[in-house]
């Protein structure tokens, strides 16, 4: 990079070492009560019902007390340490304290509804109706600085239908299950990313509506005695309806009919597992054999569509032995056995990357006992 050159530590004058304390306190309360139900209309038809009464109390007290420089002790900002913090300024519309505090409650009923219907011992059909709920909550961080971050995030409500099927075939042999959803939140509370004083801090926002429609298909084989063969494969299509999150919450733009963040559209997975008794020197013991695959498609890391990840998918297999009746095993494993390299987030146009282990092909060993 022309013109670019490294920090120089020794050069206490011209390299800044901001610092600074910061303390917070959160009381969060939370009352509850439920009740469920279930009553059969015949022995093949029967209806659940369940209610929940919830009450939610939060306050913070935050405490930032203005960066300076580690070496001289002279006001100093710089990235991770932003200036007039916590109470913020008055011109701002904050109290020009080090002190911001806030409070929030709320209270709500939510609840759920499933009736079933069984033609035959091994066919289940069910349609459900959940009316979910997730309390207020404050951002309080390091550099949290009022009056923005202290705007309170609102609770979110959902409603979610599904329909689906569960099934047994073959002796039992043939398990065969699926679904269809659709579930809409309202106030979303999305996580988002936003880059303060060149750092990156995670804040919650009141993402408006938001929907995510889909299915879900699994099924498990059983063809020979110790052989398990199975799979699945899901579909959400979950993208913004209206966004109108709160100005002050410094939320990016997120056009309504864009993705949702950590929402693939596809994930799928194959695999097998075997087990057999295994006798060795005349002693009874065990051998289990397991090898699956899992794929995930594209997805997005934040809000706005930004922050793409690429699609991947991780192979993995483990070998185990124990005696015969399981009070000790051990397994060795395989993960990412083709090496895939992948990142679970990715922020700050690329410059922040959340590498997980599994993103490098490695083996090791597991030993169980059971007492």
């Amino acid at each position: 990079m022309s013109g670019a050159r490294p920090c120089n530590l020794t050069d206490t004058v011209n390299t800044l070492f901001p610092t600074a304390t910061s303390n917070s306190l959160v009381n969060i309360e939370n009352y509850a009560l439920f009740g469920q139900a279930t009553y059969d209309f015949t022995d093949w038809i029967g209806l659940t019902v369940g209610l929940r009464w919830t009450h939610d109390s939060i306050d913070y007290a935050h405490r930032r007390f203005p960066g300076v420089n580690r070496t001289t002790g002279l006001p100093a900002t710089g990235p991770g340490v932003s200036g007039a913090p916590a109470g913020g300024t008055v011109a701002s519309g904050g109290n020009g304290t080090v002190l911001s505090t806030g409070s929030s409650s709320n209270s709500n009923f939510s609840g759920k509804a499933v009736l079933t219907v069984k033609p035959s011992d091994d066919v289940m059909l069910y349609g459900s109706y959940t009316r979910g709920y997730k309390g207020p909550a404050f951002n309080v961080f390091f550099n949290h600085t009022a009056p923005t971050n202290s705007v309170p995030i609102d609770e979110e409500t959902s409603d979610s239908f599904e329909l689906g099927i569960k099934s047994r075939f073959a002796d039992n042999r043939i398990q065969l299950n699926a679904s269809a959803f659709q579930v809409t939140y309202d106030g979303f509370q999305a996580n988002n990313f936003v880059l303060l004083n060149g750092a990156v801090v995670t804040n919650l926002t009141n993402a408006g509506t938001v929907r995510s429609t889909g299915f879900e298909l699994d099924a498990l084989a059983n063809p020979v005695e110790g052989l398990d063969l199975f799979g699945s494969v899901a579909y959400a299509d979950a993208k913004v309806r209206r966004f109108n999150p709160n100005p002050l919450t410094n939320a990016p733009d997120a056009r309504n009919g864009t993705k949702l963040p950590l929402a693939p559209e596809w994930s799928w997975n194959i695999g097998a597992a075997y087990e057999t008794p295994f006798n060795i020197f005349g002693a009874e013991a065990k051998v289990y054999v397991r090898t699956s695959y899992n794929h995930v498609s594209s997805q997005f890391s934040d809000l706005g569509q930004s922050g793409p990840i690429d699609a991947y998918g991780l192979w993995n297999a483990s070998v185990g032995y124990s005696d015969a009746d399981d009070n000790w095993r051990i397994t060795f494993i395989m993960k990412n056995i083709t090496d895939e390299s992948y990142v679970l987030l990715n922020t700050s146009a690329g410059q922040r990357l959340h590498i997980p282990r599994d993103a490098d092909r490695y083996m090791g060993a597991s030993l169980r006992f059971r007492i």
